[in-house]
């Protein structure tokens, strides 16, 4: 079986699609939108969750089978190269829009067609999201900056510098808990002075967005040493390893909203964050070689 999508902020929607979809055969296939093809198709900020953690994601479900990422903006191509007997979709699509409907018919396999469940999507999501931070939704509003544009900068919306704020605190309380696990539980002085340098690099890249620091709050600083007492806290609730990833994907996700938000503001700075989150991928991938 074969079905795919771009599974950006998986909801109970996509789950119970999917649980359906493999109650029709034995294995299945899940083809997923990658970056460049979610942007193509649903415009400028999606997807919200890097195509890495949506296939992870999507691995996880015990009703799924394998996972592969494709680049083009429909997957005709990995549709004729696998030849799955049964091709399944959402029964928002009418049988001649399914892409790939022909070829599975012509080599005898079926279409399967599954009831979406109502009011549930990723886009109904982020308008929830918006609404309940109170977000303005449309970007062409908001007025880019340029040296000397004073009027400008107060035009952006306070609620985009206390986004921006909430998630660099975010952010560098999540790097701090990381710090202090390589350094006083792993002893990893190395992992340690790495994770160090993408802190101080999200600080310097925030100081550069137009507005600091008459904008922003502080991020919170502590005149004692952050690891231990916290640390020791969070070790009596939960495994450490559990700990260190958790907050590693609390980098991420704070560092992607920046990332997104900044652009409002500064599109070089967003370029900035961009390749820090990707530093951030890179460094989990050691971590988790040597757990």
């Amino acid at each position: 079986m074969f079905t795919n999508g771009c599974f950006d902020i998986v909801h109970s929607g996509h789950v119970n699609y999917l649980r359906q979809a493999r109650m029709f055969g034995d294995f299945l296939v899940v083809a997923l939108n990658s970056n460049k093809s979610v942007s193509r198709i649903k415009g400028e900020g999606r997807p919200i969750i890097h195509q890495k953690d949506r296939a992870i994601l999507m691995a996880s479900l015990e009703f799924v089978d394998a996972v592969v990422i494709f680049n083009e903006d429909t997957p005709i191509n990995l549709i004729k190269l696998l030849k799955p007997d049964i091709l399944v979709k959402g029964g928002d699509w009418k049988p001649h829009q399914v892409v790939g409907a022909k070829e599975v018919l012509s080599w005898g396999g079926r279409v399967q067609r599954i009831r979406i469940t109502k009011g549930r999507s990723t886009t109904n999501l982020i308008k929830k999201i918006m609404e309940v931070y109170q977000v303005p939704r449309r970007t062409e509003d908001w007025v880019p900056l340029n040296e000397q544009d004073n009027y400008a900068l107060n035009r952006i919306p306070d609620e985009v510098y206390q986004t921006l704020d909430a998630n660099f605190n975010r952010c560098t309380e999540g790097l701090r808990v990381v710090e202090d696990i390589l350094r006083f539980v792993r002893k990893n002085k190395p992992f340690t002075a790495e994770m160090k340098r993408i802190r101080h690099g999200i600080t310097d890249s925030i100081k550069d967005i137009k507005g600091w620091p008459e904008k922003f709050t502080n991020a919170r600083k502590s005149k004692e040493d952050v690891g231990k007492n916290s640390l020791h806290n969070e070790m009596k609730r939960e495994n450490i390893t559990q700990i260190l990833l958790a907050n590693i994907q609390r980098v991420k996700e704070s560092i992607r909203v920046i990332e997104e938000f900044s652009k409002i503001i500064d599109k070089n700075i967003s370029e900035k964050f961009k390749t820090i989150r990707f530093n951030v991928y890179e460094f989990e991938k050691k971590i988790i070689s040597r757990l």
